[in-house]
């Protein structure tokens, strides 16, 4: 198999083969074999990220470029720029934080919260019953049919050429529901694998999870994916003081990037005096109060504004923001990308 052209003469590197060197000082890059990449523009992405990354900044803003885009926002998640007046942003200390079991726990819980109010924000449009726990309610498979076709556009009889049965009282008919899930998001150029129709019947909290985010990665974040959408919510929060979006999860905790997304778009919304603060104008906010209790405020002002004026559901809450030692990043993303639509 020949390796991607747009790695040029990075491939073989010289070293691969070597039997005795001595380690260079600085780190060393060896690129992936080409397997590894799943599209030519992800080996273009890498192959641009290589050869920029001894003289990139950390602190260095996005060029115009697509391609020199999308590594300076990968170079922004991994790499951080430091405040000039010292100061640290809360949540910003605790980057280095250890993801213990307990925050892991609290994450399944966020996670499960998340999906279940992002599936009933698209079932209530179509006036179809909501889910109240995401494990039992679909496991007859058919809360997750009528969530697909109200994403993807099409009915499951269209491209299935069959019905699902509506009202399944023996396994075997569950299962044949759930079967219909795995062929719809085939019809849709979905492969999902590590889960199959057993799983949602019985109920495996995991592995439902796993398939509420990757059908979320697939209709609502789209092709671009996480890349894109961080750096889109950099571009939107560029420029406001003491707001660094580096990721999804740490960037948040102080709740200013939230606001300062809603204000680049809809600063009509927002109360002057926020306004202000956010724009580092002397007086703004009256001393808006800083710590973990200033930002639970603006973190809950935030959502509020969203819900009341943007139409955007609130698919988190404040305290799954600002209480965790990290917060959940596949369901920040859930919500954030509401934004982006």
């Amino acid at each position: 198999m020949a390796p991607p052209a747009a790695l040029g003469n990075l491939w073989p590197h010289p070293l691969i083969h070597a039997q005795h060197y001595t380690a260079p000082p600085s780190p060393l890059i060896i690129p992936p074999p080409p397997h590894f990449f799943t599209t030519h523009a992800q080996a273009v992405i890498m192959s641009s990220s290589l050869s920029s990354s001894s003289s990139r900044s950390p602190a260095s803003s996005p060029s115009s470029s697509l391609s020199s885009s999308t590594t300076s926002a990968s170079a922004a998640t991994s790499s951080p720029s430091s405040s000039s007046s010292g100061s640290t942003p809360w949540g910003e200390r605790q980057r280095h934080t250890q993801v213990d079991a307990k925050t892991r726990s609290d994450w399944v819980a966020v996670q499960k919260k998340t999906f279940t109010r992002w599936a009933n924000a698209h079932l209530r449009r179509r006036g179809q019953a909501e889910i109240e726990d995401l494990f039992t309610d679909t496991s007859d498979g058919i809360r997750l049919l009528q969530l697909l076709e109200v994403i993807g556009g099409d009915s499951i009889y269209s491209l299935c050429k069959r019905k699902y049965n509506p009202a399944p009282k023996m396994r075997i008919h569950k299962l044949e529901n759930c079967n219909l899930i795995f062929e719809y998001l085939r019809k849709k150029e979905l492969q999902v694998t590590n889960i199959g129709s057993t799983d949602i019947v019985d109920t495996s909290e995991k592995l439902i999870l796993g398939l509420m985010w990757t059908i979320i990665l697939r209709f609502a974040v789209a092709e671009d994916g996480k890349q894109g959408l961080l750096l889109w919510l950099q571009r939107s929060t560029e420029g406001y003081p003491g707001v660094h979006v580096h990721n999804f999860d740490l960037s948040w905790m102080d709740g200013r990037a939230f606001l300062a997304l809603i204000h680049k778009y809809r600063p009509d919304v927002l109360p002057v005096e926020v306004a202000e603060w956010l724009l580092g104008e002397e007086g703004g906010a009256g001393g808006r109060e800083g710590g973990k209790e200033g930002a639970k405020a603006n973190v809950t002002l935030a959502f509020q504004v969203a819900r009341d004026s943007l139409g955007i559901d609130a698919l988190l809450d404040p305290e799954d923001v600002v209480d965790m030692a990290k917060p959940d990043e596949k369901s920040m993303i859930a919500y954030l990308s509401q934004f982006f639509k």
